[in-house]
């Protein structure tokens, strides 16, 4: 896993954070960015993973990524895990749906 910290960490700015919420899944915290932005991102992201050669019993490999992408600017009332609820179930659409690809919130 290395190889894909490698490509989140080169793909992302100093003030955004990653963080592993669970097996394979991460969230990437992008303060100040557009949903365009977010989805620009992912998408970059996403395209680096699937081209980046990840060497296994002596083989190379490769991996592809699903992205669930939402944008908020929080107000006091919101619930952060309701947010995130949301974006994950399009994560879970995106694998639906064959995987490899970037699912946002309109």
């Amino acid at each position: 896993m290395t190889a894909i910290a490698t490509t989140l960490k080169s793909s992302l700015r100093s003030v955004d954070i990653v963080a592993r919420i669970g097996g394979e899944e991460f969230v990437i915290v992008m303060p100040a960015t557009s949903q365009k932005n977010a989805i620009d991102v992912a998408e970059r992201i996403r395209q680096k993973i699937e081209h980046t050669a990840i060497e296994h019993n002596s083989e190379n490999t490769f991996l592809t990524a699903s992205f669930g992408v939402g944008t908020i600017f929080p107000q006091v009332e919101d619930q952060p895990e309701i947010f995130i609820e949301h974006v994950d179930q399009l994560l879970y659409v995106a694998k639906k749906n064959g995987r490899n690809q970037v699912k946002a919130i309109f």
